[in-house]
């Protein structure tokens, strides 16, 4: 499958933009989609435009976030991916174990 997010594309960004610029992007997208997703959990949830919203903040997000894979460490983060889904799974063994 051939690869969606143009990596190339990303660091060019990065390198007009600038660091700060594009991690306070980061954060405003963040934002976004978790104020879509809010809006999306009230009573007319079938509102098409806010489900449209909630996929285009996904998408804005994804996109950052390989952004940040290449403004950060990405050896790090994958360390602390390991560890936080290791320390998940942990836990439901151990929530199995008290039923």
């Amino acid at each position: 499958m051939k690869e969606i997010i143009d990596r190339e594309l990303l660091n060019k960004i990065i390198q007009i933009n600038g660091r700060d610029a594009q991690i306070e992007m980061i954060q405003e997208e963040c934002i976004e989609l978790a104020l879509a997703l809010q809006k999306c959990k009230r009573k007319d949830i079938n509102d098409i435009d806010k489900l449209i919203s909630v996929y285009d903040e996904i998408a804005d997000v994804i996109i950052m976030i390989e952004q940040a894979k290449i403004l950060f460490n990405q050896d790090i983060i994958n360390k602390r991916i390991r560890y936080k889904l290791n320390r998940m799974k942990r836990r439901i063994i151990e929530n199995n174990e008290n039923c």
